[in-house]
């Protein structure tokens, strides 16, 4: 029972968590990983099954009869369980996981294309030319929201948004 409880690996993909890590955590992650590496060994170097007891020579040592029977039958018959999931967490943490999944899929199909739309702004920021080569037509191709717009938004001066006819409070 016990050497098929026994822990052959870790159950823990270190080299992905490693990956995912922002590198200022990198040295809680090495001082983590030490300390279940240490966990790990420990284990290891335990027994996998209780150990033989010489109970003949317990037998003629102790002189009152039938105590070393007695530790005897109660030691063989030890057996260490393993506590039982009487609420099911695991089944819990299992469906979370799966509910999770199709959640985390969805955000990552979201993530890349922002993270599309932010590459290709990148690009198009490499290839502005500099501040001092700007044109007015430059500027209004790159950033038609920043730039006056007298056919399709006309507005009236100071062209502040406040200062506008169709602002909120304006009397027209």
């Amino acid at each position: 029972m016990m050497a098929a409880r026994r822990i052959a690996k870790s159950s823990i993909d270190w080299a992905a968590f490693r990956d995912r890590l922002p590198q200022y955590q990198m040295e809680c992650f090495r001082a983590f990983k030490g300390r279940s590496d240490s966990f790990l060994h420990r284990v290891h170097q335990l027994p996998e099954s209780l150990p033989k007891i010489d109970w003949a020579a317990y037998k003629g040592k102790i002189p009152v009869a039938g105590m070393v029977d007695t530790f005897e039958k109660q030691y063989s018959s030890l057996e260490i369980s393993y506590p039982a999931d009487r609420n099911d967490e695991i089944g819990q943490v299992e469906k979370e996981a799966k509910e999770s999944e199709g959640h985390m899929k969805t955000l990552r199909e979201s993530i890349g294309k922002e993270l599309a739309v932010f590459k290709f702004r990148a690009t198009k920021i490499d290839n502005f030319p500099k501040a001092d080569e700007w044109t007015y037509q430059l500027v209004y191709d790159y950033f038609p929201d920043w730039c006056l717009d007298p056919d399709n938004r006309p507005t009236v001066w100071p062209h502040t948004p406040e200062t506008q006819p169709s602002a909120p409070g304006m009397i027209t």
